[in-house]
């Protein structure tokens, strides 16, 4: 069978890192490790993708305290995987020491953190003070931490603010074509990308539950066995949508609002997850759900 195109590109992408994965240099290293797991991750390949994780945590622990990169790269890991933050203090310690374009990237680690224990507001306050630093100079960090305020914004209920950003998001994306943020955090996105994409751009829209597919499989085979919390991998992309809002409390009628879709077909999709959980209702869905 002929590879699909993101299939050819993330393994052009992990053999370009492999050269570097265990340089000299931290800088070379660090992000060799941080590139090669994202890619083997969505080519399905956990067991590549958990030792170029683990590197970046072992380089950490062994390192000085004031050493810049090593704790930087730690603390990816635990963010991707929703694990506690590893060496926060020691991160915030040398974050004014962090190049610019690194900076940016940092600030997306401790927005996430504080979304996952439900610090909405405080989650947002980060991403917009990383925003006025720098404004939108860096494209990829800037993609990342729009995507983590529609995110917030998403779990606030401020719907129209959420697509707002999205978008916005999405226009600094365009132009080198990457999409493969919004892939990642599709789940977290609470149904965003339908809203936003399914009806209107379609190719974008295709393209970015092709992404989810294929990252968020490798995902759950690394997440599951070292969290030993099993999230839902038999739900079509929208059942999972319809069941993250569902499960933070979100009405059949918000939802039906949000995807421009009926409440019957939201009952629709909800019965078919839980058939698929084995669950008998929305009480239920919070142990297969992100967190």
């Amino acid at each position: 069978m002929k590879p699909r195109l993101g299939e050819t590109r993330h393994a052009g992408t992990g053999r370009g890192a492999k050269p570097y994965l265990t340089s000299d240099a931290p800088a070379l290293r660090v992000t060799a490790n941080l590139i090669s797991a994202y890619a083997s991750l969505s080519l399905g390949r956990t067991a590549p993708a958990r030792k170029c994780l683990q590197r970046p945590i072992d380089d950490a622990e062994s390192a000085a305290p004031d050493e810049l990169l090593p704790a930087f790269g730690a603390c990816v890991p635990s963010t991707l995987l929703h694990l506690s933050a590893y060496r926060t203090q020691s991160l915030g310690d040398i974050f004014a020491q962090l190049p610019e374009g690194l900076r940016l990237c940092t600030c997306h680690m401790p927005a996430h953190r504080h979304h996952l224990d439900g610090n909405y507001e405080r989650s947002v306050g980060i991403i917009h003070g990383a925003q006025a630093m720098a404004g939108f100079a860096y494209v990829i960090p800037g993609i990342y931490l729009g995507i983590m305020e529609s995110i917030d914004l998403m779990a606030l209920k401020r719907i129209d603010e959420a697509k707002s950003v999205f978008m916005r998001t999405r226009q600094i994306a365009l132009p080198d074509g990457l999409i493969e943020g919004f892939g990642e955090h599709h789940g977290l996105l609470s149904g965003l990308i339908e809203a936003c994409l399914k009806r209107d751009y379609p190719e974008d829209y295709r393209r970015a539950i092709d992404i989810t597919h294929r990252f968020s499989s490798g995902w759950r085979r690394l997440h599951g066995p070292i969290t030993e919390k099993d999230v839902a991998d038999n739900l079509t992309t929208t059942e999972f949508s319809v069941a993250m809002l569902i499960n933070r409390g979100w009405t059949n009628h918000e939802v039906a609002q949000l995807l421009g879709v009926s409440e019957n077909t939201i009952k629709y999709h909800l019965t078919h997850a839980y058939e698929k959980l084995h669950i008998r209702g929305r009480k239920e869905l919070g142990q297969y759900m992100l967190r």
